[in-house]
């Protein structure tokens, strides 16, 4: 686990915004939450917090006991109907949320993402801002290098969670 605080030491008065990042990096486009995760820490966000989890998303429940103004989940989706590369934004607490195509079933992480922050509803532990930014895949094979569709899209992944993240931390 990669585990980043990017702000300043007079920056954490205020709640901060909990990124949490996972994937499996020998699974092509799945290993993307590693370089997002080391692309927002070079950036130094004031008051942003960043976790690469890796394949262990279950490590989502230990980082959020302490309370946090957001949560902002970044990971590799599918989505029916999306192109490869396409940044989606999904709120997470919202009941009329699109449906992933994984929901419902284990993924490379084993006990799923999103089955995660369910749990983290259900204990009443999520921040009143819980947003997942994904990157629709276009190859999850094992020992695959990441396709052209996710590297194109990691710099505006990475500009979407800062925006999300200071907009959310101000």
């Amino acid at each position: 686990m990669l585990s980043y605080f990017t702000g300043s030491p007079g920056t954490m008065a205020v709640q901060p915004v909990l990124v949490v990042t996972c994937g499996n990096r020998d699974r092509a486009d799945d290993g993307m939450g590693a370089q997002i995760a080391t692309a927002l820490a070079a950036r130094k966000l004031p008051g942003v917090e960043v976790f690469d989890v890796g394949l262990n998303p279950a490590r989502l429940i230990l980082e959020s006991r302490e309370q946090r103004a957001a949560l902002i989940v970044v990971d590799a989706v599918e989505m029916s109907g999306c192109a490869p590369g396409r940044v989606v934004e999904v709120d997470l607490l919202a009941d009329d949320r699109p449906e992933l195509v994984s929901e419902g079933r284990a993924s490379s992480h084993g006990f799923g993402l999103l089955d995660q922050v369910e749990l983290l509803r259900t204990l009443d532990a999520l921040p009143p801002i819980a947003r997942l930014v994904g990157v629709t895949v276009a190859d999850t094979t094992l020992g695959a290098s990441m396709s052209a569709a996710m590297r194109a899209a990691l710099p505006k992944v990475v500009d979407t969670i800062a925006a999300l993240a200071l907009r959310r931390h101000a």
